[in-house]
């Protein structure tokens, strides 16, 4: 089987894993210290599914491989925003039943449902020097501003915690 040669993405998965997996050790001895350990827990293990998924497809040459893989490193993808998001409110001390948490892993649950279907992904095509490039389908565009809204929502409740 051909590869394809490492370049800067694959090394920046194998960065983002490597850092990954070396903090859980560290996560997981400090657990009974500490309740925010356990999504941060899930989060570096979304982290490390992404990252090891995202540095498989980008090095496999057959193109149906390629886009199996890219669809599964989007698994972790798409559950970083809630595992994030629970991770900043257990944190700060807000989870007293949030309600916010809950709506997120289930919008997070409907995207994984399509992860493997056109509508989530509509193929792959070649882009600058990346052989298999996802093509977007109809979800994905929701599934960025998700991602980007919770991340905005997550930064915000850390500022007004701060201030």
């Amino acid at each position: 089987m051909q590869t394809l040669p490492l370049n800067i993405f694959s090394f920046s998965c194998l960065f983002n894993e490597l850092t990954s997996l070396l903090l859980i050790p560290v996560v997981i001895f400090s657990l009974q210290k500490n309740k925010s350990s356990i999504p941060f827990l899930w989060f570096l293990l979304a982290v490390v599914w992404w990252s090891f998924f995202y540095f498989l497809w980008l090095m496999t040459p057959n193109k149906m491989i390629a886009e199996f893989f890219a669809r599964t490193c989007m698994i972790g993808v798409i559950l970083m925003p809630p595992i994030f998001f629970h991770f900043i409110v257990v944190l700060l001390g807000k989870y007293k039943k949030n309600v916010w948490v809950i709506i997120n892993y289930l919008i997070a649950t409907i995207f994984i449902a399509f992860v493997y279907s056109n509508f989530y992904i509509q193929g792959m095509k070649s882009i600058i020097y990346l052989p298999f490039w996802p093509i977007p389908g109809v979800l994905f565009p929701f599934m960025i501003l998700h991602f980007i809204i919770i991340y905005l929502i997550a930064h915000a409740l850390m500022f007004f915690y701060i201030r």
